[in-house]
């Protein structure tokens, strides 16, 4: 008997997103993030984070104070996306955002929540004006930055985690 799965083509994979905010809307995401009013104080300095050090939504939240190394710059990741541990170096911005965090008695960075995060990140895109942005974007904007910085592909996957230089192509502009 013949499969008839043979006769069934995969759909095509879709096509990497490139969304990179302009100076303009970083300046009014960070504005909308800001801890005014009933906004979550911790989503100011995550998504400043973010932006220095390319670090994916669930690896900051997973961050610990004791994975922190402010005097060798270094944030340890023990579990990340692809199952290989990794060091993230830390800019001097990155290393002055994590002094001002308070510690929690959790021993996480970050205390909120990813559905939390992912419902604030959408109502602070929609008060800022920027549309088709995701909290994931924020990865693919400080790679591209770090991109600029670093012209040796090899150290651009080391900092950022990716595997595949292939995935790195689009950072290249």
């Amino acid at each position: 008997i013949a499969n008839p799965c043979l006769l069934v083509k995969r759909p095509p994979s879709p096509a990497g997103r490139t969304r990179v905010l302009s100076a303009e809307e970083e300046t009014r995401l960070l504005a909308a993030v800001a801890p005014v009013g009933r906004r979550n104080p911790e989503m100011l300095p995550l998504v400043q984070l973010a932006l220095q050090t390319a670090m994916r939504r669930g690896e900051l939240l997973a961050l610990r104070w004791e994975h922190v190394d402010l005097e060798r710059r270094t944030a340890y990741l023990p579990a990340v996306k692809n199952g290989r541990p990794r060091f993230v170096p830390l800019s001097s911005t990155a290393v002055a955002l994590l002094r001002a965090v308070p510690m929690t008695e959790s021993g996480r960075v970050f205390s909120i929540e990813p559905q939390t995060v992912a419902a604030a990140f959408k109502r602070a895109t929609r008060r800022a004006a920027v549309g088709g942005l995701r909290f994931h974007d924020l990865r693919h904007c400080a790679t591209s930055r770090m991109a600029d910085k670093l012209p040796n592909v090899i150290e651009l996957a080391s900092v950022t985690g990716h595997q595949s230089l292939q995935m790195l192509k689009r950072y290249y502009h």
